[in-house]
């Protein structure tokens, strides 16, 4: 959906997942948040993820090793094509 106070928007099973125009605010929370906890850069795990935010935060903040696990490749292709 693209409402004009979030803009595009990702909803599964009726649930919002992400927005555009805040994604950035999430997505650099959920880094930031684990940071606190280990100041290691060396290696991110993402479980999820499909709308590639979280991946985007760990390359802007130098980590070395990224393994994202994606499950549901639609997720991803309609990130791709609509976010």
């Amino acid at each position: 959906l693209d409402f004009e106070e979030f803009g595009k928007s990702l909803f599964i099973d009726n649930e919002l997942q992400v927005a555009a125009n805040d994604e950035h605010l999430y997505s650099s929370t959920f880094v930031n948040s684990s940071l606190k906890l280990s100041k290691g850069k060396d290696k991110a795990a993402i479980i999820g993820g499909g709308d590639g935010g979280v991946a985007r935060e760990c390359i802007s903040q130098n980590f070395n090793f990224i393994d994202w696990y994606e499950l549901d490749q639609e997720v991803v292709t309609v990130c791709e094509k609509h976010l």
